[in-house]
């Protein structure tokens, strides 16, 4: 029952991921009642008693989930649930319905197993949000739309998203300071033999990329707080507020 529970999950994995429903009601889906399929491909539609804001919403699902959905109803389905009838739609390998909470288990164990973290149905639709609001501001409702939350909901995303590359850009900012001034910091403080062993890494920090026994010549670095002078103490603090 291995490989059929896998057509099974990447079914859930898949509606999960490309539209970004609840967990309670992907758990709920009864075939021909919020899922059903015509010429076009299939139609998932939630009614009101099966969202949590109690306002009903459907959606077309993507193509590209007919083949698995059409594998799993017409082959794996009818194999797992045996002589059972029940028009739930998905099914343990015992035969018996899933409860409501368990997709979200299956889409925990299953993002353990194939990508190595364990996350589940929410983080999911927090990545639709996310990708909504760093592609455009005008995404924003959309994601709302589809999510069936709130637009102020999208739109408090979309302002935490563009907060963050603002600050990659501030990041990518300052390496470039970094390595534009690096000479001139290495003459200020007396890094001897290092000019020209400076690379800037990924968080925006400037690597001493000098051999190692030019590293290890360099005199230990010391606080202005090591010294024993307070008048060296103050003489710095001074120095430190004019840059």
């Amino acid at each position: 029952a291995g490989g059929m529970l896998a057509i099974r999950d990447a079914a859930i994995m898949g509606l999960f991921a490309v539209h970004g429903p609840r967990n309670k009601s992907v758990g709920s889906m009864r075939l021909c009642e919020q899922l059903q399929r015509d010429s076009l491909g299939f139609s998932v539609c939630f009614g009101s008693m099966d969202m949590k804001m109690r306002i009903a919403h459907g959606f077309r699902t993507q193509r590209e989930l007919m083949e698995v959905f059409d594998f799993y109803i017409n082959e794996i389905r009818p194999k797992l649930a045996g002589q059972r009838p029940t028009d739930m739609l998905w099914i343990g390998f015992r035969g018996e319905p899933l409860q409501p909470r368990d997709s979200g288990k299956i889409v925990r164990r299953r993002c353990q197993d194939w990508f190595g973290a364990a996350e589940g149905p929410n983080w999911l639709r927090k990545c639709l949000r996310t990708t909504a609001s760093l592609e455009g501001p005008e995404y924003a409702l959309d994601a709302s739309e589809v999510l069936a939350h709130s637009p102020e909901v999208s739109i408090r995303h979309y302002v935490k998203a563009q907060a963050s590359r603002a600050v990659e850009r501030h990041g990518v900012n300052l390496a470039k300071l970094r390595r534009s001034t690096a000479p001139l910091a290495a003459s200020a403080y007396g890094w001897r033999g290092t000019l020209g062993h400076t690379s800037c890494t990924s968080n925006g920090s400037v690597a001493n990329t000098a051999p190692k026994d030019a590293r290890q010549a360099e005199p230990p670095a010391r606080t202005i707080f090591e010294s024993r002078d307070p008048g060296l103490i103050g003489h710095a603090a001074e120095e430190e507020d004019g840059f």
